[in-house]
């Protein structure tokens, strides 16, 4: 999440992880953060429409920590260095 948008949501450092994923670690910190985005929307200080969910928000960073998963098991199991080597083709 960029610095402007955790300035603009007010969030704190605490709910970040190493790579500056947004980590949601239970409904109701989805929710509050779901509130502070559609408020902001509505202020018209954010773009987009008023219409995100907490429940969208807790889906989307168990599809993301799903997603490292994935990858981590490709490297370790199919083909180390997969990552890496896509990233260098780039």
């Amino acid at each position: 999440m960029s610095r402007a948008a955790r300035e603009r949501y007010e969030l704190s450092g605490a709910l970040f992880g190493l790579r500056g994923a947004v980590i949601v670690a239970d409904v109701a910190g989805a929710r509050r953060l779901a509130a502070r985005m559609n408020e902001a929307r509505a202020a018209g200080t954010a773009p987009g429409t008023p219409t995100i969910t907490g429940g969208e928000l807790y889906a989307l960073g168990i599809l993301h920590e799903i997603s490292h998963r994935l990858v981590g098991h490709y490297e370790e199991a199919v083909r180390a260095g997969a990552i890496a080597a896509a990233a260098r083709d780039l």
